[in-house]
């Protein structure tokens, strides 16, 4: 497995990309707790903002 995986801070991570999707749903917290942790720089991590 060596090259599949890239270190980054936590603050370059794309929270909205679907890797995440099934998290935020089965985790309504989550969203509040990744958008609290990455300063809040991205647009809302689902349509609704929840």
């Amino acid at each position: 497995m060596a090259g599949k995986f890239e270190r980054k801070r936590f603050s370059e991570i794309n929270l909205n990309d679907p890797f995440f999707d099934s998290l935020k749903t089965d985790y309504p917290a989550l969203h509040q707790a990744l958008v609290l942790c990455n300063g809040s720089r991205q647009k809302p991590l689902m349509g609704n903002g929840r």
